[in-house]
């Protein structure tokens, strides 16, 4: 990816967070973490390896995004944290995400 995706326009941080949009690494959203993982583990289910950046991005997911409570930010902020607890707008894709992370690890035995 990046010999043809421009440094500024890649869609990850150098620790593999995901970015919010092309040269914009804020704010951190649900969203961004969940379908990086889900993109990774599609590019392992056809060969390309991902598994791995699958596992760094939900370690990212659960350090930046999920509260002790259980619950998931919406989105972090130079502000104040949107915190709304958005059942099916954020948590639903994280779990989702974390599920599927889970059985992958679980069927390669890693």
């Amino acid at each position: 990816v990046a010999k043809i995706v421009p440094e500024a326009d890649m869609p990850f941080l150098a620790d593999g967070t995901p970015k919010y949009s092309p040269g914009h690494a804020e704010p951190l959203d649900a969203h961004c973490y969940a379908q990086a993982i889900d993109t990774w583990l599609a590019l392992d289910d056809a060969g390309r390896p991902g598994l791995e950046r699958a596992q760094r991005g939900a370690r990212l997911l659960v350090r930046d995004m999920l509260l002790p409570d259980g619950s998931v930010v919406f989105q972090r902020r130079r502000g104040p944290d949107s915190r709304v607890p958005f059942i099916r707008w954020t948590a639903a894709p994280s779990f989702r995400a974390l599920a599927r992370l889970s059985r992958a690890t679980d069927a390669r035995g890693s």
